[in-house]
């Protein structure tokens, strides 16, 4: 009888010595064997390293134990990389330092990989959303898994897996190598990886409790004028970045050029937004025109941020009365 293939279940973390404990004990339940943990910290300045080490010194039970410390710290995708490089499991189960998997998870995430001949390169599933308390007040449901169905589809809808749920073939890293450091949405930039060689799959059932809280949940908390000057332009610079590495996987692969000139399109959106998101007077918002190829979502972005006092008044005077 053939033996299971070793994987790789990594917990990255950073400044999460509240949550790690859990995040701990849910690697150490995973019934799937054989199985490689790799607890990596990168560089927190709170104690969540020392709370990872004391754990790892007092297991015993039958899972390999690797700790990991980055010095100087890498960020994300420099993360991503880093354990990529230190794992030795031909799958890997990501998780982040604040949620916690299910026992069953990783041998869920490797049936259906195994299942699929290993041509499901990405898979991932559904998850509890719980609270910075720790209780479980919903699921959520991925819904957009036709959006993973091919290399077009995920350009064109800057599609993603959620995060937290993923797991992945290390074929998409041995292939491409390693990400750009900056990459912050490495669950929008692996699955095309995936749709290049294999295919994405989906277990329609949560794995992982998801912590929902904190800094990133507190948008709704902004005005429209702050987001459209302030989060919104952040969240495009890093979406410029995914889709300058989706242009670097795809030219690997010699893909048609329209699939290529579908990103360069992404980009071009993306950078006229965090640029008109720079200037204030209508004349410098529209010297923006001579630099960059003008379609409809381009003319669109320009009318909302040359009007974006009376844009920003809608938007906070209709959000106050559904509120």
């Amino acid at each position: 009888m053939e033996s299971n293939p070793l994987v790789s279940f990594i917990i990255i973390t950073y400044n999460q010595e509240k949550y790690i404990k859990e995040a701990i004990l849910g690697a150490f339940s995973q019934t799937y064997e054989p199985l490689e943990i790799i607890l990596s910290d990168d560089n927190s300045p709170d104690g969540t390293f020392e709370i990872m080490q004391k754990m790892a010194y007092e297991y015993q039970g039958p899972h390999k134990i690797v700790l990991n410390k980055n010095n100087p710290n890498q960020g994300i995708g420099g993360h991503i990389n880093r354990v990529m490089e230190i794992s030795q499991g031909e799958f890997i189960v990501i998780n982040a330092g604040d949620d916690i998997s299910l026992p069953e998870r990783t041998t869920e995430l490797v049936d259906v990989w195994l299942q699929s001949d290993r041509k499901a390169k990405s898979v991932c599933s559904d998850c509890y959303k719980m609270d910075l308390h720790s209780n479980v007040y919903d699921t959520l449901t991925f819904n957009l898994f036709d959006n993973l169905s091919s290399p077009q589809k995920i350009i064109e809808s800057n599609a993603h897996v959620i995060g937290a749920t993923h797991g992945w073939d290390r074929e998409i890293f041995d292939f491409f190598g390693p990400i750009d450091p900056n990459v912050i949405h490495e669950d929008r930039v692996l699955p095309l990886r995936s749709t290049l060689i294999g295919k994405v799959e989906y277990v329609n059932k949560p794995l992982i409790k998801y912590r929902d809280g904190g800094i990133s949940s507190n948008s709704h908390n902004m005005t429209a004028e702050e987001y459209l000057y302030s989060k919104r332009p952040l969240t495009y610079e890093r979406y410029c970045v995914d889709y300058n590495q989706k242009y670097q996987d795809l030219e690997l692969m010699l893909v048609d050029e329209s699939l290529l000139n579908l990103v360069l399109e992404e980009i071009n959106y993306y950078e006229f937004v965090v640029d008109i998101s720079k200037l204030r007077t209508l004349k410098g918002k529209l010297s923006l025109l001579g630099k960059y190829k003008i379609n409809k979502r381009i003319l669109v972005e320009l009318i909302k941020y040359a009007f974006s006092g009376y844009y920003s008044w809608y938007i906070d005077r209709n959000r106050i009365r559904c509120s």
